[in-house]
């Protein structure tokens, strides 16, 4: 099928229409419709890094400390996550899946990994590296300010330097 990309809107609806089924399965309803996006991104970053701190989950959720905070409480009141304070440094909160959060998570990873495995036995290893170029290209993309591809300032890590006298 040929896009007509003169309009996003247009587009937008065309894809929807190719593939809105991939949006209902049941495992993902299950896992994902009960969390909110910011509560995901926490699972998926705790999941992966198998124990973090609270400042690394606000910078990867793109939020203020209070903000991730009330992420994880709420993960933390629905049995998924565990906090403690760091034995090195007091004042540091970590953040660990509980046995529910993991069991969870790699459940979800495993219907992920059954549609991705559909997929991929129906693609040649050029049309695979295709894809994959596509998505880095798309995601370079949207990640730059402009024509120009500067990443844009709010994007940019930055560091604050507080001076303590």
């Amino acid at each position: 099928m040929v896009y007509d990309i003169s309009s996003a809107e247009q587009l937008i609806f065309q894809v929807l229409d190719q593939c809105h089924f991939m949006f209902f399965p049941n495992q993902w309803i299950d896992f994902t419709m009960d969390y909110s996006k910011n509560e995901l991104l926490a699972l998926l970053l705790v999941y992966r890094k198998g124990e973090t701190n609270m400042s690394d989950v606000a910078d990867y959720i793109m939020s203020p400390l209070n903000t991730a905070t009330g992420v994880i409480g709420r993960l933390e009141k629905r049995g998924m996550v565990s906090r403690q304070r760091s034995e090195q440094d007091k004042r540091v909160m970590t953040v660990a899946l509980s046995a529910e959060g993991r069991k969870a998570v790699k459940q979800f990873f495993e219907e992920v990994n059954q549609c991705f495995k559909k997929v991929l036995g129906v693609l040649s290893a050029d049309e695979i590296a295709s894809v994959l170029r596509v998505l880095q290209k798309a995601i370079m993309v949207l990640n730059t300010d402009s024509e120009d591809g500067a990443v844009s300032e709010e994007k940019k890590k930055s560091v604050r330097k507080i001076n303590i006298t």
